[in-house]
């Protein structure tokens, strides 16, 4: 959500973008400048060039909720400055200390406020604006692999996940100040959470809790408060698909357990969800589309065209459900063949007419490609193979910089996909059946993340 064109690279200075600053409500119906909200005399020079790089980010519209409460809370200053020197360090190695520094000690302060037994309401909307930049902390410090606790990864946004639904059970909505900001950080929380969540469900390790990890995504998608129809930026694509996703991965799931023919009222199901695959609709959030289009492509405004690239994600989205859907392994005669072209051609045609994926450590760099993996792991031609395997290969050397490392989430994809086309190719039937003996997983992809130990994070 932040671009480097907030950067002087050459000085290694971060400059204010113009002198006029957005208006925003301190508190409901109460105006107050950027500027004169927050005393930056008794700060650093160094965060306050991070505080400014923060606030004036073109893309950041979770700030008019976090910058009011940054106001009165130093515990959650800290948390936005360890979001900023995160993002920064990609373009300005003096700020990686920082990042850390600021995101233990906002870790440390949350642990503490979590651990207090009497909360104000306004001590739980500051453990709920931690938490929030914590997960975007994450989001932009991708790491080469997890944390395996009795061979079980540990995903560290389930921990804030579970964190907020526990601090939720406790209270209750009131109609004071504290709880229109509280809403609107559940409602950002919500769309995180429920985009990480679905699709971490789609592709997990088999030591995983899979049915806590559907009990989340259920939860967090009824939390978002958007309209169903508004593409999910933190998913690239709606709340609505996300749900139909976690359906079809939930019933492959089911039918991999009982193992049994399809009855009439499951092919039933599946005709109706292929129905409303093809006739869902996605949109941008009107109000913030210029920054959504950013956001999904991590491209300038000038290069793309407004809400094209946010409009081909979502529709690549669709086309990987509909993939996942054949593997309900329903009896495919008997669902509508109402696509004029396969979904797999359609989804090659859509990534030749240039599927942006994002750099690596930015928001979409690894949820993005869910689709390339969904329609990499049903591939059997080897032409559209060889074809996929050129565009992860460029994907794994495209997104290097000076900071970050290659994106070593395509080379993980590419990795998995490749065994599953060994598994699947005809020359290798008696592998095929050998693992489909071992019950290696519900999806045909999970017995390569299996032999491999990937695990794959979404954000």
């Amino acid at each position: 959500m932040w671009d480097s064109k907030d950067f002087d690279i050459t000085s290694g200075d971060i400059h204010d973008i113009g002198e006029d600053q957005p208006e925003i409500s301190f508190l409901p119906g109460m105006g107050a400048s950027l500027y004169s909200m927050y005393p930056l005399t008794d700060m650093k020079s160094d965060d306050k060039m991070l505080f400014n790089f923060f606030r004036n980010a073109d893309n950041n519209n979770y700030r008019q909720v976090v910058l009011p409460l940054a106001y009165q809370s130093r515990l959650l200053l800290k948390a936005v400055l360890a979001v900023a020197a995160n993002s920064a360090r990609a373009h300005d190695a003096r700020f990686h200390t920082a990042a850390l520094q600021y995101q233990t000690e906002a870790l440390q302060g949350l642990q503490k406020s979590i651990s207090k037994k009497n909360r104000t309401p306004f001590s739980r909307l500051e453990i709920l604006g931690i938490i929030l930049m914590l997960c975007f902390f994450e989001i932009y410090s991708p790491t080469p692999g997890l944390i395996y606790a009795n061979n079980v990864p540990i995903r560290s946004w389930r921990a804030h996940s579970q964190g907020v639904r526990n601090l939720l059970k406790e209270c209750t909505f009131s109609n004071s100040h504290e709880t229109h900001y509280e809403r609107g950080i559940l409602s950002f929380l919500g769309q995180y959470f429920a985009s990480r969540s679905v699709l971490t469900y789609t592709a997990m390790s088999r030591n995983e809790d899979h049915e806590s990890v559907f009990r989340d995504a259920t939860y967090w998608l009824t939390l978002a408060d958007r309209q169903d129809t508004e593409i999910n930026p933190f998913a690239g694509c709606s709340n609505e698909l996300l749900g139909l996703i976690l359906s079809i991965a939930k019933e492959v799931r089911r039918q991999k357990t009982a193992q049994s023919p399809p009855s009439f009222t499951q092919r039933e199901w599946a005709n109706e969800m292929k129905r409303r695959l093809q006739s869902i609709q996605q949109h941008p959030p009107v109000e913030s589309s210029s920054a959504l289009i950013n956001v999904l492509s991590g491209q300038s405004e000038a290069n793309i065209p407004p809400e094209v690239s946010a409009e081909k994600t979502a529709e690549a989205f669709r086309l990987a459900a509909l993939i996942l859907l054949e593997d309900t392994h329903y009896n495919r005669s008997t669902i509508d063949a109402t696509e004029a072209v396969d979904p797999l051609s359609r989804m090659f045609q859509l990534l030749d007419s240039g599927y942006s994926i994002p750099p690596f450590g930015k928001l979409g760099s690894s949820s993005f490609l869910w689709p390339i993996f969904i329609a990499g792991c049903h591939l059997r031609c080897s032409q559209q193979q060889g074809t996929m395997l050129d565009l992860t290969t460029k994907l794994i050397s495209g997104n290097e910089s000076d900071y970050w490392p290659r994106n070593t989430m395509a080379e993980r994809i590419q990795h998995v996909m490749i065994h599953v086309w060994l598994v699947t190719s005809r020359s290798n039937e008696a592998m095929a059946a050998t693992e489909a003996g071992n019950g290696t997983g519900s999806f045909v992809w999970e017995s390569g993340m299996l032999t491999s130990k990937y695990v794959f994070e979404w954000s």
